[in-house]
Protein backbone atom coordinates (compact mmCIF):
# COMPACT_ATOMS: atom_id res chain seq x y z
CA UNK A 1 0.00 0.00 0.00
CA UNK A 2 1.36 3.71 -0.84
CA UNK A 3 0.72 6.49 1.27
CA UNK A 4 0.27 9.45 -1.17
CA UNK A 5 1.89 12.88 0.59
CA UNK A 6 -0.80 14.95 -1.07
CA UNK A 7 -2.43 15.22 -4.57
CA UNK A 8 -4.00 18.35 -6.59
CA UNK A 9 -7.03 17.66 -8.98
CA UNK A 10 -7.17 17.64 -11.51
CA UNK A 11 -4.01 16.87 -13.19
CA UNK A 12 -4.53 19.04 -16.16
CA UNK A 13 -7.17 21.66 -17.30
CA UNK A 14 -7.48 22.76 -20.75
CA UNK A 15 -9.82 26.11 -20.88
CA UNK A 16 -10.79 29.44 -23.55
CA UNK A 17 -9.25 32.52 -22.56
CA UNK A 18 -11.27 34.57 -20.03
CA UNK A 19 -12.13 31.06 -18.83
CA UNK A 20 -12.06 30.06 -15.43
CA UNK A 21 -11.50 26.72 -13.86
CA UNK A 22 -10.61 25.14 -10.11
CA UNK A 23 -7.75 22.98 -8.82
CA UNK A 24 -7.72 21.34 -5.45
CA UNK A 25 -4.72 20.30 -3.40
CA UNK A 26 -5.05 17.76 -0.56
CA UNK A 27 -3.02 16.91 2.36
CA UNK A 28 -2.85 13.70 3.42
CA UNK A 29 -2.66 14.51 7.27
CA UNK A 30 -1.91 10.57 8.23
CA UNK A 31 1.65 11.56 6.07
CA UNK A 32 2.69 13.98 8.36
CA UNK A 33 1.58 12.57 11.35
CA UNK A 34 -0.94 15.16 12.04
CA UNK A 35 1.36 18.07 12.22
CA UNK A 36 0.50 19.83 9.29
CA UNK A 37 -2.90 20.71 7.72
CA UNK A 38 -4.17 22.79 4.81
CA UNK A 39 -3.65 26.38 6.29
CA UNK A 40 0.62 25.45 5.23
CA UNK A 41 -0.51 24.54 1.61
CA UNK A 42 -0.32 27.07 -1.40
CA UNK A 43 0.12 27.47 -5.31
CA UNK A 44 3.33 28.87 -7.10
CA UNK A 45 3.73 29.29 -10.73
CA UNK A 46 6.33 26.56 -11.98
CA UNK A 47 7.85 28.74 -14.52
CA UNK A 48 8.39 31.88 -12.47
CA UNK A 49 7.78 30.76 -8.69
CA UNK A 50 5.42 32.95 -8.03
CA UNK A 51 3.23 31.98 -5.47
CA UNK A 52 -0.75 32.92 -6.54
CA UNK A 53 -2.46 35.34 -4.97
CA UNK A 54 -3.99 34.41 -1.68
CA UNK A 55 -7.12 36.00 -2.46
CA UNK A 56 -7.73 33.15 -5.05
CA UNK A 57 -6.87 30.58 -2.19
CA UNK A 58 -10.71 28.83 -0.79
CA UNK A 59 -9.45 26.62 2.23
CA UNK A 60 -12.54 24.24 2.54
CA UNK A 61 -11.32 22.04 5.48
CA UNK A 62 -8.30 21.00 7.17
CA UNK A 63 -7.09 19.23 4.34
CA UNK A 64 -8.06 21.13 1.27
CA UNK A 65 -7.40 24.14 -0.33
CA UNK A 66 -9.05 25.35 -3.72
CA UNK A 67 -7.04 27.52 -6.33
CA UNK A 68 -9.77 29.56 -7.77
CA UNK A 69 -8.53 30.15 -11.66
CA UNK A 70 -11.01 33.07 -13.39
CA UNK A 71 -10.51 35.36 -16.10
CA UNK A 72 -7.50 33.44 -17.44
CA UNK A 73 -5.01 34.75 -19.54
CA UNK A 74 -3.22 32.72 -22.54
CA UNK A 75 -1.16 30.40 -20.39
CA UNK A 76 0.65 27.32 -20.44
CA UNK A 77 2.31 26.12 -17.36
CA UNK A 78 2.10 24.34 -14.25
CA UNK A 79 0.58 24.97 -11.37
CA UNK A 80 2.28 23.35 -7.96
CA UNK A 81 0.86 22.92 -5.01
CA UNK A 82 2.99 23.46 -1.93
CA UNK A 83 3.19 23.03 1.86
CA UNK A 84 6.18 25.00 2.80
CA UNK A 85 9.45 24.56 0.53
CA UNK A 86 8.04 20.57 -0.49
CA UNK A 87 6.20 20.51 -3.60
CA UNK A 88 3.00 18.07 -3.49
CA UNK A 89 1.08 17.88 -6.37
CA UNK A 90 0.82 19.82 -9.83
CA UNK A 91 -1.77 20.66 -12.72
CA UNK A 92 -0.87 21.92 -16.06
CA UNK A 93 -3.14 24.29 -17.30
CA UNK A 94 -3.17 25.03 -20.95
CA UNK A 95 -5.61 28.21 -21.79
CA UNK A 96 -5.85 29.11 -25.58
CA UNK A 97 -9.03 29.90 -28.25
CA UNK A 98 -11.25 27.52 -30.48
CA UNK A 99 -9.38 26.51 -33.69
CA UNK A 100 -8.77 29.49 -36.10
CA UNK A 101 -9.14 29.39 -39.73
CA UNK A 102 -6.00 28.72 -41.65
CA UNK A 103 -4.42 31.40 -43.69
CA UNK A 104 -1.97 30.63 -46.75
CA UNK A 105 -4.02 27.62 -47.99
CA UNK A 106 -2.92 26.02 -51.71
CA UNK A 107 -3.26 22.69 -52.97
CA UNK A 108 -1.06 21.14 -55.85
CA UNK A 109 -1.86 17.56 -56.91
CA UNK A 110 0.39 15.31 -58.79
CA UNK A 111 -2.25 12.51 -60.31
CA UNK A 112 -5.17 11.45 -58.65
CA UNK A 113 -4.18 10.11 -55.61
CA UNK A 114 -1.54 12.27 -54.66
CA UNK A 115 -1.97 15.77 -53.09
CA UNK A 116 -0.18 18.05 -51.42
CA UNK A 117 -1.60 20.65 -49.59
CA UNK A 118 0.23 23.49 -47.33
CA UNK A 119 -1.33 26.13 -45.08
CA UNK A 120 -0.02 28.42 -42.26
CA UNK A 121 -1.30 26.67 -38.62
CA UNK A 122 -2.33 29.20 -36.38
CA UNK A 123 -0.59 29.85 -33.08
CA UNK A 124 -2.96 28.12 -30.05
CA UNK A 125 -1.69 27.11 -26.77
CA UNK A 126 -4.31 23.97 -27.04
CA UNK A 127 -3.51 21.34 -28.76
CA UNK A 128 -5.61 21.62 -32.43
CA UNK A 129 -5.48 18.88 -34.58
CA UNK A 130 -5.98 19.46 -38.64
CA UNK A 131 -7.71 17.11 -40.62
CA UNK A 132 -8.08 17.19 -44.37
CA UNK A 133 -9.81 15.61 -46.76
CA UNK A 134 -10.86 15.73 -51.07
CA UNK A 135 -13.17 14.92 -53.32
CA UNK A 136 -12.89 15.70 -57.62
CA UNK A 137 -16.12 17.84 -58.20
CA UNK A 138 -19.03 15.17 -59.49
CA UNK A 139 -19.43 15.25 -62.41
CA UNK A 140 -15.23 15.66 -62.57
CA UNK A 141 -14.84 18.70 -64.61
CA UNK A 142 -11.60 18.39 -67.71
CA UNK A 143 -10.15 21.55 -68.86
CA UNK A 144 -7.77 20.24 -71.68
CA UNK A 145 -4.99 22.61 -73.44
CA UNK A 146 -3.15 21.75 -76.24
CA UNK A 147 -0.02 22.98 -75.84
CA UNK A 148 2.60 21.30 -78.83
CA UNK A 149 2.10 18.25 -79.16
CA UNK A 150 0.93 17.92 -75.08
CA UNK A 151 -2.15 17.27 -73.55
CA UNK A 152 -2.79 19.05 -70.21
CA UNK A 153 -5.46 17.56 -67.79
CA UNK A 154 -6.45 19.77 -65.03
CA UNK A 155 -8.99 18.72 -62.15
CA UNK A 156 -10.86 20.69 -60.08
CA UNK A 157 -11.04 19.41 -56.15
CA UNK A 158 -12.72 20.23 -53.14
CA UNK A 159 -10.54 20.26 -50.11
CA UNK A 160 -11.94 20.74 -46.50
CA UNK A 161 -10.50 21.12 -43.26
CA UNK A 162 -11.42 20.14 -40.17
CA UNK A 163 -9.56 21.70 -37.30
CA UNK A 164 -10.72 20.79 -33.50
CA UNK A 165 -9.64 20.69 -29.56
CA UNK A 166 -10.92 20.53 -26.67
CA UNK A 167 -13.02 23.91 -26.71
CA UNK A 168 -15.01 23.42 -30.80
CA UNK A 169 -14.54 21.81 -33.90
CA UNK A 170 -14.51 24.04 -37.18
CA UNK A 171 -14.67 22.96 -40.58
CA UNK A 172 -13.35 25.51 -43.23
Amino acid sequence: MCLYVAETKPTRIEIEINGSANISCQLNLATFGGKKNSTSLYFVEEDTGQAVPSDNIDILNDTTIVFMLRNAIEQDRNYICKSDTMGIGVTHVAVGTSPLDVTDFKCRGYDYTYLVCNFTIPRNVLLTQYNLSYTAQSPVSCIFIKLAANKFMYIYMYVRIAASNVLFILLL
